[in-house]
């Protein structure tokens, strides 16, 4: 053996692996229920968009040797389709409750499947959009990254959002409950604007403050433009 290897001490702990968790508190709950309940469909991207929502940085270890433009449809048109059939039950759901779902024209087994695919596309167009607009301030504001790398890692955290608000969604056409679900699906989405500044600062290898700019000024000019506009 190498002289200068030293043997670890009998009582230190052994190095740690990417941990599941360890937010603490609240997250740490809500991030070791969601990852519990999740754990019965045996899908293993279930597990990583949960991890890149609370992880961000850890997921950026083992994610950006794997980063494609396809990988990152895929995921969103996955977690789509699973809004879509979500939204289709909650539509259901609501019937009791007074919701309006069934008072199209259209056959119900058409109007699902049509719901559905239009949400699988919106989420893709939309992810690709987002990250579109990422890219452009961040460029802007100095970023080193590429537009696959970067796209790739947001997908994962906006997929890990949308994952964690989706048993709620089920409630979310019925009037009494609606709106607790959209504020629960807010805080969520707030949350994962904070997990993508964490992206964007290692993927373009600049500061926080230019990342939290990139993530925050489309939104401040849209706000802007609006109140231009309609003011």
């Amino acid at each position: 053996m190498d002289k200068k290897t030293k043997l670890p001490a009998k009582n230190t702990p052994a190095p740690k692996t990417i941990a599941k968790s360890g937010n603490g508190g609240m997250l740490d709950g809500v991030e070791k229920l969601a990852l519990k309940a999740y754990s019965i469909f045996q899908f293993k991207s279930f597990g990583t968009w949960i991890s890149a929502y609370f992880h961000p940085l850890e997921m950026l270890e083992t994610e950006l040797n794997a980063a494609s433009l396809k990988s990152a449809a895929a995921n969103l048109a996955i977690v789509g389709f699973m809004t879509g059939i979500v939204g289709v039950l909650s539509g259901i759901i609501s019937l009791p409750f007074g919701g309006s779902f069934l008072e199209s024209n259209v056959p119900l087994p058409l109007r699902a499947a049509i719901d559905v695919a239009a949400i699988t596309a919106l989420y893709v167009v939309q992810g690709f959009i987002t990250s579109g607009i990422y890219f452009v301030f961040a460029k802007i504001l100095g970023g080193r990254g590429s537009f696959t790398s970067q796209t790739h890692t947001v997908a994962l955290v906006m997929c890990g959002s949308a994952l964690l608000a989706m048993p709620f969604g089920l409630f979310g056409e019925i009037p009494m409950l609606a709106g607790a679900v959209t504020a629960i699906a807010l805080i969520f989405g707030l949350y994962s604007l904070y997990s993508c500044c964490r992206v964007l600062q290692k993927v373009h290898e600049f500061s926080q403050f230019r990342a939290a700019l990139t993530v925050l000024l489309p939104f401040v000019l849209l706000a802007i433009a609006t109140a231009l506009i309609y003011g």
